[in-house]
């Protein structure tokens, strides 16, 4: 009995400029890692759903669909394994939904592996758009088990735009869909999301990284939440929209510059957008009281600065990774070796040209 074994391998991302103004229609450049979510898909005989997560050290979690396209686990499952599992279970709900694929679909062992997306010896998350590749990888393995010809498969802005919808719902209605678009494209992209009366349009094309553009992602040692920092924002806008507004087109006219200068190959006009970008954060966080520009971003910030070089947090701030930023490479020489010195990791962190890919392969049924 032959079986279709499906992978997915999907790149996660790093915000390069455009944070918390992309949410309010500003452009933004974002950059596909050379760190992947993995996902295999494989056709299984039996009632049950399999889901195994090495990432969480998951074996065997067992379920079905219910009529209602609802999960069903059929083993015992802790609530804490529930918990972690969250944004699994929303995503493929939303899909059997969205796609009308309640009884379609047939039983699978599903393994999902986000490993590279938490730094190894402490299984801290980098927030390195870990939650967007997995969706990416799911939305894309799933299809290709219905329909390896889906069309939707293999062209990024069809798989894009669905993913994006899919991960928007389980999110919460939250996020602009710019880290689901490095996990479909890959690259570098300029990224824009506008909306009129509920019905978002993307701006999405590729960009190439200026030749003498150094960029050194560093780990700032603490995770951060960015649905609690957004949901800081969300407060400060409801309360001051005026302020609020005013100081999202500072960022608004910084981030479209940036990209601009950036496309232009224009290094050190982007490399001062950048300052003012980071001036402007510290700005929100302060008067929205969220911790965008925490402790740790301007210890950074100081090392970057006695070094010769720029810093701004890559996302939401707080923690995760900040960037590094300048054009020459004794100045790159001179910030490592500081930042090593306070103890700092430097991750090696480079573009992935694709964005995500499946591979098909028959094999007949293991142990057989």
């Amino acid at each position: 009995e032959f079986f279709l074994n499906i992978q997915v391998t999907t790149p996660g991302k790093l915000i390069l400029i455009g944070e918390y103004a992309v949410l309010e229609g500003a452009p933004a450049l974002v950059m596909a890692v050379n760190r992947h979510a993995r996902a295999a898909f494989i056709r299984r005989a039996g009632p049950d759903f399999t889901l195994q997560s090495p990432t969480f050290q998951m074996a065997d979690i067992r379920f079905q669909i219910s009529p209602e396209g609802k999960v069903v686990f059929t083993t015992e499952t802790d609530t804490e394994n529930v918990e972690k599992l969250n944004f699994f279970l929303k995503t493929f709900e939303y899909l059997l939904q969205k796609e009308k694929l309640n009884g379609n679909l047939p039983p699978l062992e599903i393994i999902l592996d986000t490993r590279e997306f938490y730094l190894p010896e402490k299984n801290q998350k980098l927030g390195l758009g870990s939650s967007a590749a997995l969706t990416v990888a799911l939305v894309q393995g799933l299809l290709a088990q219905l329909n390896p010809n889906d069309s939707r498969i293999t062209d990024p802005l069809k798989l894009f735009k669905l993913a994006e919808d899919i991960h928007y719902r389980a999110q919460g209605k939250k996020g602009s869909g710019i880290d689901i678009a490095a996990s479909c494209f890959g690259g570098i992209i300029h990224f824009q999301k506008k909306t009129s009366q509920d019905t978002p349009s993307f701006k999405i094309s590729s960009v190439d990284l200026p030749e003498n553009l150094i960029i050194l992602p560093v780990w700032t040692g603490t995770s951060a939440s960015t649905i609690e920092l957004v949901s800081k924002v969300d407060d400060f806008k409801k309360n001051n929209p005026n302020m609020y507004n005013k100081i999202m087109q500072n960022l608004a006219d910084i981030s479209h510059l940036a990209c601009q200068t950036f496309s232009n190959k224009e290094t050190q006009s982007y490399l001062d957008c950048c300052h003012e970008y980071y001036q402007l954060l510290k700005e929100l966080g302060e008067i929205s009281q969220a911790n965008i520009i925490s402790d740790i971003h301007q210890e950074l910030r100081a090392i970057a600065d006695v070094s010769g070089a720029i810093y701004k947090p890559s996302g939401a701030g707080g923690g995760d990774i900040g960037l590094v930023l300048t054009d020459s490479q004794e100045i790159e020489q001179r910030v490592s070796d500081n930042l090593l010195r306070s103890g700092f990791e430097i991750l090696n962190l480079s573009p992935s040209p694709s964005g995500s890919e499946v591979e098909f392969t028959d094999f007949s049924k293991r142990g057989v």
